[in-house]
């Protein structure tokens, strides 16, 4: 299977982010492609991948191709987005909870563990985010 980039890539994420089936028409309108023909050989070129089926009011996702999201109702969230929010949780939790009256070395390890944490799901979550929108 080839890969996908230019075009045909944004078309892929235009109907991965869709929460209904979207036509030739819709995806030329939505992507300000040329012409409708352009759009269809594009779809074509995804049809062709098995990576869309059209399901005869329009197109739609046949095959999530990353694997690092998760798709709900047409919402792309980031499985990494899950654990930046418990990361961050715990951070905050250690900030103030369990903050002891006097600064521990092991404190301090714990936060700086939390923190490197929260620093790489936040980079590799806003990462994602950032290339489907």
């Amino acid at each position: 299977m080839e890969e996908l980039k230019g075009k045909t890539l944004e078309v892929y994420k235009c109907l991965l982010r869709a929460k209904e089936p979207l036509g030739v028409s819709d995806i030329q309108r939505i992507l300000k492609l040329s012409s409708p023909s352009l759009a269809y050989y594009h779809i074509q070129k995804l049809l062709d991948m098995g990576l869309i089926k059209n399901e005869g009011k329009g197109y739609t996702v046949n095959k999530v191709i990353e694997y690092n999201i998760i798709r709900m109702r047409g919402i792309i969230i980031p499985k990494y987005f899950f654990f930046f929010v418990f990361f961050l949780m715990a951070f905050i939790l250690e900030l103030t909870y369990f903050k002891p009256n006097s600064i521990s070395p092991q404190y301090l390890f714990s936060l700086m563990v939390t923190l490197l944490a929260l620093i790489l799901f936040s980079y590799e979550t806003f990462k994602l985010i950032k290339r489907f929108y």
